[in-house]
C-alpha cells in the first residue's frame, strides 16, 4: 500500500505556540478554539507505583477535549517520530506516549480528507508523525536547538 504523508506543521505550529496564560485550557473562541496544557504531572511516591507518567498526560489529552486519531479515523498511519529515537534530534521525547492526538475538528476535516483521497485510489492512506505537542516537550526541543547567540 502507498502511503501518502500528510504535513502538519501548520497544526503544529498552532499547537505548540507558547502562552503567558497559566490557565490548563484557554476559552474557546468562535471559529477558533485554543487549548492550552500544562502537562508538568506532579507524583507522589505512593502515586509512582498506580499511575504512569504516560497515564496521567494521556488522561490530560483526553480530558481537554483531543482525540487519539487511529480511534477517531480507521485505517490512518501513525508514525510518533518523537517517541524513539529516530527523529532529526536522535533522542526520544516524548517518554512512553505513543499515541497522537489532535483537536476533534481537526480529526474530522483530516478523516473526510482520507475519505476523499480513498475515493480516487482505495489503497492510499495518511502517515501521520505528529499531533498535539505537549509544551514541555516542546520547550526540551526548543533547548535542544542550536540557536544564533544574538
Amino acid at each position: 500500500m502507498r502511503v501518502i504523508i500528510a504535513g502538519f506543521a501548520s497544526l503544529i505550529a498552532l499547537a505548540c505556540g507558547q502562552s503567558k496564560q497559566e490557565n490548563t485550557l484557554a476559552p474557546a473562541k468562535e471559529a477558533q478554539q485554543e487549548i492550552i496544557l500544562e502537562d508538568n504531572v506532579a507524583l507522589d511516591s505512593s502515586m509512582k507505583d498506580t499511575v504512569s507518567v504516560k497515564g496521567a498526560l494521556e488522561q490530560r489529552l483526553i480530558d481537554a477535549g483531543l482525540v487519539d486519531l487511529q480511534e477517531a479515523i480507521p485505517g490512518i498511519l501513525v508514525d510518533l517520530r518523537y517517541s524513539t529515537s529516530n527523529n532529526f534530534f536522535g533522542k526520544d521525547v516524548y517518554g512512553e506516549l505513543d499515541k497522537a492526538y489532535l483537536q476533534p475538528e481537526v480529526a474530522e476535516m483530516l478523516k473526510k480528507a482520507l475519505l476523499a483521497l480513498r475515493e480516487k485510489n482505495s489503497s492510499l492512506t495518511f502517515l501521520i508523525f505528529d499531533g498535539v505537542r505537549p509544551q514541555s516537550v516542546q520547550q526540551i526541543l526548543w533547548d535542544e536547538l542550536d540557536k544564533p547567540e544574538n
